[in-house]
């Protein structure tokens, strides 16, 4: 029940690392806005981020856990935890 519950606590704290990137990233989206008022287009930028990365965790959760029923649930964590600490390009 230890193991199980560090595993939990490990893919929460991944999953809400990378939300608080996707937080981050606002400072740094300012500097590609050309609309006039910067404001909206870095909130925008903002919570479609957050947005994204919401609409992504069911469709994750589905991909995952038919993935975790087929090859193992060890392995289907693995691969998301590799998949989430890539950088994209």
């Amino acid at each position: 029940m230890a193991k199980l519950a560090f595993l939990g606590l490990a893919g929460t704290t991944i999953e809400w690392y990378d939300f608080f990137l996707f937080g981050s990233v606002r400072r740094s989206s300012s500097r590609r806005c050309s609309s006039p008022d910067f404001r909206i287009c870095r909130a925008v930028r903002s919570f479609s981020t957050f947005a994204i990365g919401f609409l992504a965790r069911p469709v994750g959760a589905l991909v995952f856990g038919h993935l975790g029923d087929r090859v193992g649930r060890k392995s289907a964590l693995a691969v998301a935890l590799v998949l989430m600490a890539q950088r994209p390009r």
